[in-house]
């Protein structure tokens, strides 16, 4: 594999390779193409460059080295409207300085292992590891939708010295939600969250 290709980035030409004093590796690179038009005007003849900001970004670790990726963000300005912008960064996660395929090994990581140890292995902050696993667990969150049965059933399991409560269908035999306790508060938010939207008389009939 030539130095250009090292990456192996779609869009992203390596220039220069080095390990740094503390075994980490520096990957000095940019995007393979410059940006074409102004994003405020769609002007594609006013660009000129207006100097570049140095960044480094966080990529997947390769063995026991953790890898950085030093880009001069080359910066824009439209003649025809004065805007300002950037290079287009492929494969660069818009929140945070990492690279996407970072972000997926971070949050298959976390799954089985510590946020700690995760940063330890990627040059992250512990913080910025939770981070990341917190915003999945919002998508996830949000886009997950529970179906309230014909036929529900209310139990109760005790874990780590908490009792919590476990509503299960039962003409499926199968498990919809585990809350977080057994309060009555709790009980009341899941009902009102799914049943809520379609009255007070047809929850009635439904309960």
């Amino acid at each position: 594999m030539s130095t250009a290709d090292y990456l192996a980035l779609d869009g992203w030409v390596t220039t220069d390779v080095e390990t740094t004093a503390g075994a980490d590796m520096k990957v000095k690179a940019g995007p393979r193409c410059g940006r074409k038009s102004c994003p405020h005007c769609d002007s594609t003849t006013d660009l000129v460059k207006f100097g570049a900001r140095k960044r480094m970004i966080h990529d997947v670790p390769r063995g026991d080295q953790r890898v950085g990726i030093q880009v001069g963000h080359q910066r824009y300005k439209c003649k025809a409207c004065g805007g300002l912008c950037y290079d287009i960064l492929p494969h660069i996660d818009e929140k945070r300085a990492m690279t996407n395929r970072l972000k997926e090994h971070i949050l298959n990581r976390s799954l089985d292992d510590r946020f700690t140890h995760v940063a330890g292995t990627t040059g992250l902050h512990e913080r910025t590891i939770r981070n990341v696993f917190t915003d999945w667990r919002a998508t996830q969150e949000a886009a997950f939708h529970v179906e309230v049965p014909r036929v529900l059933g209310l139990d109760e399991i005790h874990m780590g010295k908490v009792y919590h409560a476990i509503l299960v269908n039962i003409e499926q035999r199968t498990i919809l939600d585990l809350l977080k306790d057994r309060e009555k508060t709790t009980l009341q938010y899941w009902f009102y969250e799914r049943l809520g939207q379609i009255g007070r008389a047809s929850c009635r009939e439904r309960v």
